[in-house]
C-alpha cells in the first residue's frame, strides 16, 4: 500500500486543521497516513476531537514524537529532532513526506539531507508567507509611493527568492505550496503551487454534544437576550496583546450600546498596555460582558451563535502580516471585518471588499472606521460570499490535486 508521512510536531491552533484535511486527502487516494505529532504538547479539545475522528478512519496511524520540538531554533534541539525525523522517514519509507506547517520549520528544513529512500518526495506548506511580507500593503500595491526605494528592492529580492526554484533546493523540498496568493502570483516554477488557507477541519466533532458547549450555548443565549438591541463586539480565540484583545474590551467599555463577548483562553501574551481590569469592571457592572476561558473551539453551536450574533468582526492585530483564519471564518458567515492596514490581511480586505482597514496601532482611527463599518456592514455581503467560496473544502482539495498529482 502507498504510504504518506505527515510531519507536524506542533498541533496548536490552525495546524490541526491542516493535518486533518491533508490526511483525509491522502486517505481518499488509497494512501496509508503516518502522522508524526509531538506527544509532549498537550492538545486542546479541538485537536483531541479531530485526532479521534481521524483514527476512526482506516489508513491513519499516529506516531508520537518524543524529542525536543526545536521551536526556539536551538541547533542542538534541531539536530536531535532532525535525527528522529530522518529515522522515522527511513522506517516509514513514504512516497510523500508532507509538512503541513512548513513556515515554522525553515531552520529545520535547511539542515535536512536527501531522503534515505530515493522514491520519497517532500512537500511543505508555507502558510501566509508572513516572513517575506512585512511591508504595508499600500507600499506593495503602489511601490512608487515608497519612502525608501532600497527597502522595496530588498523586499522584492526576498520575495523573488521565495518564489523561485532555488528555494526548493535550499529547503530540500520537491514541492512548496504557498497559501499567499500575492506571493504565488510571482511564481514561475513547476514545483511551486498555491492553495487556500485551511481555516477549519471540516470534521464531525464530538464537541458538538459536549455538555460544556451545551451549557455555554444556553448561557450565551441568555446573555444576548438580556442585552437585546446592543451591538456584540466578539473576540474569538486566545486572549493576547498582538490580537488586540485589550482594544476591543476598551471599545465595548466606552460604548454603552455595545457588549463584549470573548470565548477562548488566556495566553502567555497577556501584558496589556491599557487598563483592562478597569474596562472589565465597567462591563461587569453594566452586565455587558460574556467572558469564558476555554480551549480552542471547533466548529459547533457556540461558535455559530457568536458569529450570527455579530454584524461585523473586529481584528485589530498588531505587527501581524499573514492572513487570519478568523477573517476567513468571518467571511464564511458573511460578516465584514475591520483590520489594520498592513500585510496580507489588510491587502485582502481591500482587494476583495471584505470590510474596512484602519491605521495600524491607531486606536482613534480604528474607532472612526468602526463607526462607518457599523452603519454600512450590509454592503459587503456579496463580496464576502464570493471570497468565502475561494476557501471551501472542494477548492482546497483541487489545490492538493494540482500540487501532488502533477508530474
Amino acid at each position: 500500500m502507498k504510504k504518506a508521512l505527515l510531519y507536524c510536531p506542533n498541533l496548536d491552533g490552525h495546524r490541526m486543521n491542516y493535518l486533518a484535511v491533508v490526511a483525509r486527502w491522502f486517505i481518499s487516494r488509497d494512501f496509508h497516513v503516518h502522522a508524526a505529532i509531538d506527544s509532549r504538547i498537550p492538545p486542546d479539545n479541538h485537536s483531541e476531537n479531530v485526532l479521534e475522528n481521524l483514527q476512526q478512519a482506516e489508513g491513519f496511524t499516529p506516531l508520537h514524537l518524543e524529542k525536543p520540538s526545536g521551536a526556539t531554533g536551538d541547533d542542538t534541539d534541531l539536530k536531535i529532532r532532525l535525527r528522529e525525523f530522518l529515522d522515522i522517514e527511513a522506517e516509514v519509507a513514504p512516497e510523500w513526506t508532507f509538512f503541513p506547517a512548513g513556515d515554522e520549520l525553515e531552520c529545520f528544513f535547511r539542515m535536512l539531507s536527501a531522503p534515505v529512500r530515493s522514491h520519497t518526495r517532500r512537500v511543505a506548506v508555507i502558510i501566509g508567507g508572513k516572513h517575506v511580507y512585512k511591508r504595508d500593503y499600500r507600499d506593495l500595491a503602489f511601490p512608487g509611493r515608497l519612502r525608501n526605494g532600497f527597502a522595496w528592492l530588498r523586499f522584492q529580492a526576498k520575495q523573488n527568492a521565495y518564489c523561485s526554484g532555488p528555494i526548493l533546493r535550499d529547503l530540500h523540498m520537491d514541492r512548496i505550496i504557498f497559501t499567499n496568493e500575492h506571493l504565488f502570483s510571482r511564481v514561475n516554477h513547476p514545483g511551486i503551487f498555491c492553495m487556500p488557507e485551511i481555516y477549519r477541519a471540516w470534521t464531525e466533532s464530538a464537541a458538538s454534544d459536549d455538555p460544556l458547549i451545551s451549557k455555554l450555548t444556553t448561557e450565551l443565549d441568555g446573555f444576548l437576550t438580556s442585552n437585546s438591541g446592543k451591538d456584540p463586539i466578539i473576540y474569538y480565540g486566545g486572549r493576547a496583546v498582538r490580537r488586540g484583545y485589550h482594544r476591543l474590551m476598551r471599545l465595548a467599555a466606552e460604548h454603552s450600546d455595545c457588549v463584549f463577548i470573548s470565548i477562548g483562553r488566556a495566553t502567555g501574551d497577556m501584558k496589556f498596555d491599557d487598563d483592562v481590569d478597569r474596562y472589565r469592571e465597567v462591563l461587569e457592572r453594566d452586565g455587558r460582558i460574556f467572558l469564558r476561558d476555554i480551549p480552542f473551539l471547533p466548529e459547533n453551536r457556540l461558535v455559530d451563535m457568536m458569529f450570527h450574533a455579530a454584524d461585523y468582526v473586529l481584528l485589530p492585530y498588531e505587527n501581524f502580516y499573514g492572513l487570519s483564519g478568523i477573517l476567513i471564518q468571518a467571511a464564511s458567515y458573511a460578516r465584514p471585518v475591520l483590520v489594520p492596514d498592513i500585510g496580507y490581511m489588510g491587502s485582502a480586505t481591500v482587494q476583495h471588499g471584505l470590510g474596512s482597514v484602519f491605521r495600524h496601532k491607531d486606536y482613534s482611527h480604528m474607532k472612526k472606521v468602526w463607526r462607518f463599518l457599523r452603519s454600512n456592514h450590509h454592503s459587503y455581503h456579496d463580496s464576502l460570499v464570493s471570497f468565502s467560496d475561494r476557501y471551501s473544502y472542494s477548492e482546497v482539495q483541487k489545490s492538493l490535486d494540482s500540487a501532488l498529482l502533477s508530474a
